[in-house]
């Protein structure tokens, strides 16, 4: 183990984040529909296994992706090329969720089939993801059948 991981872990133990409302469930949803779900992060791989970890939600992923496993961040395609590669993703017909314009634009420039940004409404006013084909304000029902198909 790295000096740096050393550092990590000491100051993850006092490092707690928090649960966004309807997350658990939403993610829940998707894995028994069988749709495989991947982080890619512009975080750390190890701080963002450890965040997913603290929430009891790591197990809900195929694979974590950090800023680390690739020369270039978001908003830059090399995050997604690796999952395509690694992990087969077929990035046409992937969905990027996130909360930045770097996800919305990291989702173009990978050539993903669209993005959806979320916005607390009373945290970003709507223009704050210029870049999203759909913005949300939290985690419901509705957004799960955007995902999954009625038979």
């Amino acid at each position: 183990m790295s000096e740096s991981c050393g550092k990590f872990n000491k100051y993850q133990e006092h490092v707690t984040v928090k649960e966004l409302p309807g997350i658990r469930q939403f993610l829940t949803t998707i894995k028994n529909n069988g749709i495989k779900m991947g982080v890619i992060t512009a975080d750390l791989t190890v701080r963002a296994e450890a965040h997913l970890r603290q929430l009891d939600i790591l197990s809900l992923f195929e694979f974590v992706i950090g800023s680390d496993q690739a020369t270039y961040s978001k908003p830059f395609p090399d995050l997604a090329n690796v999952a395509k590669e690694r992990y087969h993703v077929p990035l046409e017909r992937t969905v990027m969720i996130g909360d930045s314009n770097a996800d919305m634009l990291f989702a173009k420039n990978a050539g993903m089939q669209f993005s959806i940004g979320i916005i607390p409404k009373e945290i970003y006013p709507k223009d704050y993801l210029p870049d999203a084909t759909k913005i949300i304000e939290f985690y419901d029902e509705s957004l799960v059948s955007m995902f999954v198909k009625k038979e």
